[in-house]
């Protein structure tokens, strides 16, 4: 299960390298607004935030069985 989360964190990581490198800014980097908030701004703080979300969701830790079990006593 902790490989599994490991795993998860790579890939992740690796997207969001991806996601923050210059080619891709390029393409977000045009005099266009939303919201009177330039679209480039806008891209990185919503890249930004996911990929915090997705790092909290891949992250969590369920509790075991066992941790349960002694709950239920």
């Amino acid at each position: 299960m902790v490989n599994n989360r490991k795993q998860k964190n790579i890939i992740l990581s690796i997207i969001m390298l991806l996601a923050f490198c210059y080619p891709i800014f390029t393409i977000f980097n045009k005099p266009k607004f939303v919201g009177n908030i330039p679209l480039l701004y806008l891209y990185v703080v919503i890249a930004w935030l996911l990929a915090i979300i997705l790092l909290v969701v891949s992250s969590e830790i369920k509790p075991s069985k066992k941790l349960q079990k002694g709950k239920d006593e």
